[in-house]
């Protein structure tokens, strides 16, 4: 049994902001302008859902830590490596098929844009989000605690599931 809740038209854990419409579409169209931008990559979402469960989706994971008061949290942009390859050789135009440095810093600095573009769409709105810089880790390194709500925002790219992931929690 799923333990997901329709983001859309669902109240939001603790009325929190981060759970906002308005903050799901800047995050997603945040990533959709970068990946267009960036690499020429179209990007399919699907409906956003709290989850008090975690899974894995993805092989790497760009890493954003925010502050905006009274809450903080973590946003995170997962990718089968695959789909980073694809996104690195659209980008740069060298094909790689082994992770190496300079594709690992490809995820932190499209997380650090699409960040970028989604905090200029929100701050003006009365959000706080603040300056952060971007971290890179294996999906598999990542460790969660059962039971805190988390906001996913399921899309695929070339048919592969990939997902952003906000979780938050109070100053």
């Amino acid at each position: 049994m799923s333990t997901a809740k329709k983001a859309e038209g669902s109240p939001a854990p603790n009325n929190n902001p981060i759970f906002d419409k308005r903050v799901i579409e800047a995050f997603s169209n945040g990533l959709r302008e970068t990946l267009q931008m960036m690499a020429q990559v179209d990007v399919n979402f699907e409906t956003a859902r709290i989850e008090n469960q975690w899974q894995k989706v993805g092989d790497v994971s760009g890493l954003i830590e925010f502050k905006s008061p009274p809450f903080a949290g973590s946003i995170y942009i997962h990718l089968p490596k695959e789909i980073l390859f694809h996104v690195y050789e659209q980008m740069v135009g060298e094909k790689y098929t082994e992770l190496s440095k300079d594709v690992l810093d490809s995820i932190g600095e499209i997380s650090n844009m699409a960040y970028g573009v989604a905090k200029g769409k929100l701050n003006p709105l009365g959000f706080e989000f603040n300056m952060s810089i971007p971290k890179v880790c294996l999906t598999t390194d990542l460790n969660r605690v059962p039971g805190i709500p988390h906001l996913l925002i399921p899309f695929s790219i070339q048919g592969r599931k990939c997902q952003i992931e906000i979780l938050i929690h109070k100053l």
